[in-house]
């Protein structure tokens, strides 16, 4: 690489991490690290793949047994 910046791209203050990524710092002895806050838990509601291969409208089964 011929370039090196002052400062790096990737330099964050502050880190959100759950709760079980925060146990497992804290179990290799690194759980004092600045900037690792918990994150608030959100929930993950789940639609599902409307199309595509057999999702959703039918998939590609309905579309080629219409051809025939």
């Amino acid at each position: 690489m011929d370039f090196v910046p002052d400062e790096s791209a990737i330099k964050v203050d502050r880190i959100e991490a759950n709760k079980e990524t925060i146990e497992l710092l804290a179990s290799f002895g690194m759980s004092e690290m600045p900037g690792i806050v918990l994150k608030e838990d959100t929930q993950v509601v789940s639609r599902g793949i409307v199309g595509g291969y057999g999702g959703g409208r039918g998939g590609r089964r309905v579309r080629m047994l219409k051809m025939f």
